[in-house]
């Protein structure tokens, strides 16, 4: 037997045996190998929990920008609310601007003017017609026409003169008296210290100590109101001989037997609405916006108020809303899609870590132990790893195109491309605006002119400056219809009478239009008003008489001109010259404030004399509704709407071509101005910003879903990657 030695390997690198080499070099290659797949299997793994990280983050931000939605719904329906405010008031505003530039009394062009006019008569045709019915006539259009302008003559002069009356009042009222008598006793009493003593035989204005003073003053220097000291002295004695020293005020009659018909609001309980309607008598057209202000703006604060309340209620549906919970659920998606890959990713690295064939490997362990049970079970890992890493990133790839297309065809479309919006929604509506049920009618309207609006978007995302068109006009709805084609269309008359026959007639039926008349005689009761209140003696039968038979004439100023004269003395010489020329000058104020109140109560006695018959012109008007109120009395409920619906009717029909002509461009001008916009780009950017990037907080919901869904997908398959070569490099 051979004595058992250890075996040697020769440096040669070949056995005893069969003389065969065994390099070195497969294995050092295969730790290089398997040196360089742990560098990348860490890089890897730190990839994985990067992408895992900034997946939960992303699917974070994605739940928050969804779960704000009802704080952002709150935000919006605020901004809402100012903006369409604003809207409504600049509206108003604007509306009333137009109407009274073109009611001012320079305007020759005016359109509302002749409008009024023109509906005047036709709403008095109506009148007159009741009238004719009244008295079993049949009118001609000419007869209606004449008594119509004679009616309206008689209503037109009754408001003249009555505004005319109550206008002046204030200038006879008791304080207005009183002050001008004061001015009238105060300038008196100062006269009467420059006039010699009743008593005494008069003499020049020399013995008067101020009259001499003054001349003498005057006399040392030279004035241009004096020049010589012989204009002085024949000016003074032109003044002495005008002065009384007791001047004569013969007060005969009182002012308020002229301004009893002043006290009739007060009898009735009405001078808040005289001293409210007065301007409105005196110029109806012109106090249009007045109108507005009593009756259509109650109207649009309660219109307001029901918008404002749909606003506010907006969060509170939302919050109660399906589609609201459908987005909670939704919302929590990406974060289990976050959460299954994030747990795939840890369970891959835990099960790397603790696979003790990854070491040896390292360590250029033998493979030849290895189990086969564990074989298979690495098979069935990577199967399942393979199907949830695909499916995720299926659902990764298919949530980052959705938040891909969201990003670059409606948020740059909406904020940066603005113009192709335009152009896109333009085409949208020119498509769909025809099949629409609504319009199909007026669009076949005769030279209707219908057009869509154009730069929607872009105005939208506009900085307003004072300089920029109002809203109408930048999108090219300032002109949305012909609105003449649309007045004198049949779909307009069809509309109207279907909208009379379905609310209104139906709204007069349960009025009982028979029992809103007034059953009583209107002349008999005007009559016994008249006698009961002497109106009479009060308008038409009124003595006013002459000014001078109520105050005093004013005297003439001829102290002004002396006070003026000291005044330039007075700068050259002493203050007691100052304070004279005080004297004289308060003098001249007090004797030119008394004339301009003398001449103000002269014209308004005179506006009494020119307007105090009053009762003339409202006479026939009297008349007239006396006769319709006894016709329209006797007519039982039906009768009574139908003979509205026919009054209505024409009233319409022959109000079309004043429409046409008067409020029409009108109404242009108005449109013309709507809106002005400061605050729409802010609005407009804020409901935009839970999905797209804008100024605000949100994290912009299409931007984030892109990105959750790529780094969702790239993960997923680098995880699936990852797990291929944990499998190549354990077996």
């Amino acid at each position: 037997m051979h004595s058992l030695e250890p075996l040697k390997l020769p440096i040669d690198g070949k056995d005893n045996t069969g003389g065969a080499s065994i390099s070195l070099r497969p294995r050092r290659k295969s730790a290089e190998i398997q040196l360089l797949f742990i560098v990348l299997m860490i890089t890897l793994i730190l990839a994985l929990v990067i992408g895992a990280v900034y997946t939960c983050f992303a699917a974070w931000r994605i739940r928050i920008t969804i779960y704000s939605l009802t704080d952002h719904i709150e935000e919006v329906a605020a901004s809402s609310k100012l903006l369409t405010n604003t809207f409504i008031s600049e509206a108003y505003t604007i509306m009333n601007q137009v109407i009274e530039e073109d009611v001012a009394q320079n305007n020759p062009k005016s359109h509302l003017r002749p409008f009024i006019e023109e509906m005047k008569l036709i709403w008095g045709d109506q009148a007159m017609r009741l009238y004719a019915m009244a008295q079993k006539l049949s009118p001609s259009k000419a007869w209606l026409r004449q008594q119509t302008r004679t009616s309206l003559l008689h209503f037109n002069t009754f408001l003249r003169r009555l505004s005319s009356l109550f206008a002046v009042a204030p200038i006879l009222s008791e304080s207005s008296i009183r002050s001008t008598n004061d001015l009238f006793l105060s300038y008196s009493y100062e006269l009467a210290r420059l006039t010699p003593h009743p008593i005494l035989t008069p003499v020049s204005w020399r013995s008067i100590p101020i009259l001499n003073f003054t001349a003498a003053e005057l006399c040392k220097h030279s004035t241009t109101h004096f020049p010589t000291c012989a204009k002085v002295e024949s000016y003074f004695t032109m003044i002495i001989s005008k002065l009384e020293a007791w001047p004569r005020y013969e007060k005969n009659r009182d002012f308020t037997k002229v301004t009893a018909y002043s006290l009739l609001p007060r009898m009735l309980n009405a001078e808040a609405h005289v001293e409210k309607w007065l301007p409105l008598a005196q110029d109806p057209t012109g106090n249009i916006p007045f109108l507005f202000d009593e009756f259509l703006v109650w109207e649009i604060e309660k219109e307001r108020k029901k918008l404002n309340q749909s606003l506010d209620a907006l969060p509170r549906q939302w919050a109660n809303s399906s589609i609201k919970k459908y987005l909670d659920v939704a919302a929590v998606l990406p974060i289990v899609l976050a959460g299954a890959l994030t747990l795939l990713v840890a369970i891959s690295i835990v099960a790397s870590l603790f696979n003790s064939d990854l070491f040896c490997g390292a360590l250029r362990c033998s493979r030849a132990r290895k189990d086969v049970q564990m074989e298979r079970f690495a098979s069935c890992y990577l199967l399942l790893v393979a199907i949830f890493t695909t499916m995720l990133s299926v659902t990764g790839v298919g949530c980052g195109i959705v938040g891909s297309i969201g990003q670059s065809q409606v948020c740059d479309v909406l904020l940066v491309r603005s113009q192709h919006a335009d152009v896109w929604l333009n085409h949208l509506l020119t498509s769909i605006v025809p099949w629409m049920p609504d319009l199909r009618e007026v669009l076949e309207i005769e030279n209707i002119h219908f057009r869509i609006p154009k730069r929607v978007v872009s105005t939208l995302d506009t900085n307003y400056t004072p300089s920029s068109p109002p809203f109408l006009q930048s999108v090219g709805m300032s002109r949305p219809v012909n609105l003449s084609a649309l007045l004198h269309s049949t779909w307009l008359n069809k509309t109207l009478y279907g909208l009379w026959y379905k609310d209104v007639w139906h709204k007069m039926e349960q009025a009982n239009l028979s029992y809103q008349i007034p059953r009583f005689q209107l002349s008999k009761t005007f009559n016994q008003f008249r006698k009961a209140v002497n109106l009479d003696q009060t308008f038409d039968d009124l003595y006013v008489g002459n000014i001078t038979e109520y105050l005093p004439d004013p005297c003439n100023d001829y102290y002004t001109q002396i006070g003026l004269a000291l005044s330039a003395v007075s700068k050259r010489s002493s203050r007691k010259l100052d304070r004279l020329a005080n004297y004289f000058t308060t003098i001249g104020d007090l004797i030119a404030l008394y004339k301009l109140k003398f001449d103000q109560i002269s014209q308004a006695l005179f506006v009494i004399e020119e307007n105090k018959k009053v009762l003339e012109p409202l006479s026939p008007l009297i008349d007239v509704g006396d006769k319709i109120i006894g016709y329209l009395v006797n007519k039982t409920n039906t009768e009574l709407i139908s003979q509205f619906t026919n009054n209505t009717a024409e009233i319409f029909i022959n109000s079309r071509r004043p429409i046409d002509h008067y409020a029409l461009p009108l109404l242009h001008r108005i449109l013309d101005r709507l809106f002005p916009y400061p605050n729409l780009r802010q609005a407009y950017r804020k409901a935009l910003s839970p999905i797209c990037p804008t100024d605000t907080a949100y994290s912009p919901l299409f931007l984030t879903l892109k990105n959750f869904g790529f780094t969702l997908s790239l993960s997923a398959f680098g995880l699936f990657i990852a797990s291929v070569m944990w499998n190549r490099i354990q077996f």
